[in-house]
């Protein structure tokens, strides 16, 4: 049984660039390098889990908000 685990750091960080080249060259762990989301991909993604709402005019739009 394997988890996941996501590590999110600031790649100009000295300190946690090496933490990170160690934790690589362990060999315990299986490295899988995430390419960054474009803007446009990130904006698909939201359109197809239901996060973009569409309204006509802006009546309506300040209908959903009240």
């Amino acid at each position: 049984m394997s988890t996941k685990v996501i590590l999110e750091f600031d790649g100009r960080n000295a300190a946690a660039r090496s933490i990170v080249n160690m934790l690589k060259t362990v060999g315990l762990f299986k490295v899988e390098e995430q390419k960054p989301i474009s803007g446009i991909e990130k904006s698909l993604k939201e359109v197809k889990e239901g996060k973009v709402h569409k309204y006509n005019n802006v009546d309506e739009l300040f209908e959903k908000i009240d």
